[in-house]
């Protein structure tokens, strides 16, 4: 399924109980988003309202907190869309960094005991 077609479909079930005020039928709703998503919510979260975050499992099995209301204006898994990378990724770079750093001391190094 196209994304246009997943937020056209969330935009419906927005629509379909946006107005009750019954905790389940939110969450309900929220299961079904998660569902399109191919995703779900945590095992024992609650819905409490539209701000309070729940915790949700990404079709990657990647766990990502997230408020309802982003959720039903569809937002989704931070990872899935690359806003937050793999931890493995981020090891890769702090690495190359460091590598980098010392590549630049050596320079340095190697430039002053020449003109000793």
């Amino acid at each position: 399924m196209k994304e246009d077609q997943i937020k056209k479909k969330i935009k419906d079930i927005t629509k379909k109980y946006y107005k009750s005020s019954d905790k389940y039928i939110h969450f309900k709703a929220l299961s079904e988003i998660a569902q399109l998503r191919l995703g779900k919510i945590k095992e024992g979260e609650v819905y409490i309202n539209n701000s309070t975050k729940i915790t949700f499992i990404d079709k990657l099995g990647n766990e990502f907190q997230m408020q309802p209301n982003n959720v039903k204006n569809g937002k989704w898994s931070p990872y899935e869309s690359g806003r937050v990378r793999a931890p493995e990724y981020n090891m890769k770079q702090l690495l190359y960094q460091k590598e980098e750093k010392l590549k630049r001391e050596t320079k340095i190094d190697s430039r002053l005991s020449s003109t000793f």
